[in-house]
């Protein structure tokens, strides 16, 4: 069905993303991950004081700060933080940015609007939301409102007995 996506698409003046830190020499190749103990992955505190995943570990996290959440990736390409942003504001977001590189990111919308999961029912995002005014700040990425395929799941039919198959 066609409904409303999001293109993530890079912002006036520039991507602001962190080209993505390697693991440091004395941390365990990545490809051990069966072998890593569970403290490995966990988000640490960055010089100052904010928490972040180690370094060189690929992945995205989102932990809640105060009253809201804040997103963490190590190691992402634009498609992941478009698949990031996309769990965050329940709308599918695709990456139209060009970006190639891998990147580091921490990202901390403002938590005085929530954002709604995607349904019928529910409003248009704002382009003025918190999630949307951060993306530009601190990524220097926006998100664009366009008209393209989303996935509807239909019920035909339930049987309130059971039946055999």
């Amino acid at each position: 069905r066609t409904g409303t996506i999001y293109e993530l698409v890079v912002a006036k003046g520039g991507p602001k993303l962190q080209d993505a830190e390697p693991a440091p020499d004395d941390a365990e190749p990545v490809a051990l991950l069966p072998t890593m103990r569970p403290q490995d992955l966990l988000p640490v505190r960055d010089k100052s004081g904010r928490l972040q995943l180690p370094p060189g570990r690929h992945g995205a996290t989102k932990i809640l700060v105060g009253s809201g959440y804040r997103l963490l990736g190590r190691m992402q390409t634009a498609a992941d933080i478009a698949s990031a942003i996309e769990s965050y504001i329940g709308r599918r977001v695709v990456d139209k940015t060009g970006l190639k590189g891998i990147y580091d990111y921490i990202l901390t919308p403002a938590t005085d609007v929530p954002v709604t999961r995607n349904s019928s029912e529910s409003p248009e995002l704002d382009s003025a939301a918190p999630i949307f005014q951060a993306i530009v700040a601190q990524l220097g990425l926006k998100l664009e409102a366009r008209k393209g395929p989303v996935d509807v799941l239909v019920v035909d039919r339930f049987n309130k007995t059971l039946s055999e198959n």
